[in-house]
């Protein structure tokens, strides 16, 4: 193992303490374990006959997910996977009340933080909003194509269950 020192302030320092599962864990293993954390990707649950289903597509290939909201997270994922910074630029976008993604659940919902805990966490640190309709998720794969600079439509595209 490759040792490094870094610099850490003193709250950060005391927030990974507090994080420790017993005495004896060390800080490298509570970061790892909160970085395997934060980098966690919720799978999108696949569509069944019964269950209905929406399918998205992702250059070329097509997955029928379940819900409106596993259809986002699917294609803000591949976005993410393709492209490292591209969750970063995307949190920068704010919509007409909030954001796509966010470091934070509380800041997706400005104005309405009890709705923070429906937040869903994405890889990279970033959550994105679950308390989304087909015309939001419409907008939010819109916009998140033009940061990407993907087409929408062509290469990323999510067609509806009716």
């Amino acid at each position: 193992m490759t040792k490094c020192l870094v610099s850490l302030s003193e709250e950060t320092v005391a927030t990974l303490m507090a994080l420790k599962l017993a005495p004896g864990e060390s800080l490298d293993s509570v970061v790892g374990r909160v970085v395997a954390s934060a980098t966690a990707v919720h799978p999108p649950v696949a569509a069944s006959p019964s269950n209905g289903g929406h399918t998205v597509v992702l250059f070329g290939k097509e997955l029928k997910v379940r819900t409106v909201q596993d259809a986002l997270a699917s294609v803000l994922v591949a976005l993410g996977d393709r492209d490292a910074g591209f969750l970063g630029r995307l949190a920068a976008h704010r919509g007409r009340t909030r954001r796509v993604v966010a470091r934070t659940p509380e800041a997706l919902y400005p104005g309405s933080i009890h709705l923070a805990r429906y937040a869903r966490e994405l890889s990279g640190g970033r959550w994105m909003a679950t308390n989304c309709s087909r015309r939001d998720v419409t907008r939010a794969v819109s916009v998140a194509c033009k940061v990407a600079g993907v087409a929408e439509g062509v290469e990323v595209a999510v067609k509806f269950d009716t």
